[in-house]
């Protein structure tokens, strides 16, 4: 029996993730911050600044590096995720919760900082919705046929936070800079999770929805250094530098009621890209952009043992990927 939507505004993170999440008044009333001293000239905080009680109207975010993190108007969030090289090292799992005048709470994998008052409320509202996590049960995927492949025994998939509503995604590609021709990967990688799905033998017809507009000159929301910038109401997939070891990155935005708003994809020019039906060489667009369009639906990693599609890293051709696993259905089936 499907849930109801309500139902589905959870968050389940996993340090096996390799996400960024920045998350601004979730489930909360949005409230105005109070005064703050002004600590800095820059157009950004650091860590330590955000923990002084530095105000952080106008800035943007600096966790490590020179990659800055916008941080999103109140009430709304924005995720971001990376699909990796298989064998690279695992990009930590990133939080930032703006909660008004509580102040602003940092998640990097397990380790909190920010403001007490922000890292306790956060920290309540992903307690909070971890625990509403399916574990299958009640789910519509149906049959199944005796295989060996761990692809196809495993039901592992994870949950992020934000679902879309009844009319789906709408999105645009910008092929400026293209590898690869790539509209028609884009197109099949977005409708594998929609519609009846049938793979190792089970079937599931999932609510997902998108639709293709067309192409534009819009670019992804999203910087060189793999972070998510402010948002333009408009759902971008493009082509773009990104850090070594990325194969692509996304970032998708959502309201305090778990609705989502905005989701981009990069896709990295510095990478060797198939787009062929039979891939010879190089990374099977079709194959981890499937991977980024879960991103977008509301799954997030699991482990490279699985599998799934929804694993963190991608080897060259894998085509294997192009076909959800059984748990990718279950997931899908749970959110829609």
């Amino acid at each position: 029996m499907k849930r109801a939507y309500e139902g589905r505004r959870r968050t389940v993170l996993t340090s096996l993730a390799a996400s960024v999440i920045v998350i601004g008044g979730i489930g909360l009333a949005a409230t105005p911050a109070s005064a703050a001293p002004q600590c800095s000239n820059e157009r950004f905080l650091t860590i330590t600044q955000l923990e002084q009680g530095c105000d952080f109207h106008g800035k943007a975010l600096r966790i490590s590096g020179d990659g800055d993190f916008a941080i999103p108007a109140p009430g709304e969030a924005v995720l971001g995720d990376a699909a990796t090289v298989d064998g690279s090292p695992d990009v930590p799992e990133v939080m930032v919760a703006n909660l008004g005048d509580e102040g602003v709470a940092v998640r990097v994998g397990d380790q909190w900082t920010g403001s007490v008052a922000a890292r306790a409320k956060a920290e309540a509202m992903l307690h909070k919705n971890a625990a509403r996590r399916s574990s299958g049960a009640g789910s519509t995927v149906t049959g199944g046929v005796s295989n060996p492949s761990t692809k196809c025994s495993s039901t592992a998939y994870a949950l992020t936070y934000g679902v879309w509503g009844a009319g789906g995604v709408g999105w645009y590609y910008n092929q400026y800079g293209a590898i690869v021709v790539g509209d028609t990967a884009f197109k099949s990688a977005a409708a594998a999770w929609t519609g009846s799905i049938s793979a190792c033998g089970y079937y599931v017809n999932s609510s997902a929805k998108q639709t293709y507009i067309g192409t534009t000159t819009a670019n992804a929301n999203i910087t060189s250094s793999a972070t998510c910038a402010a948002r333009d109401s408009k759902n971008v997939v493009a082509w773009g530098a990104l850090p070594a070891n990325y194969l692509t990155y996304t970032c998708w935005w959502v309201d305090s009621w778990g609705d989502n708003l905005e989701s981009d994809q990069k896709y990295a020019t510095g990478m060797a890209w198939s787009s062929s039906p039979t891939c010879y060489s190089g990374y099977d667009l079709q194959g981890v952009a499937t991977h980024e369009w879960g991103h977008t639906y509301g799954l997030t990693h699991v482990d490279g043992s699985t599998g799934q599609v929804m694993k963190g890293g991608s080897g060259t051709c894998e085509v294997s990927q192009r076909t959800l696993g059984h748990g990718d259905m279950l997931g899908i089936d749970w959110l829609y």
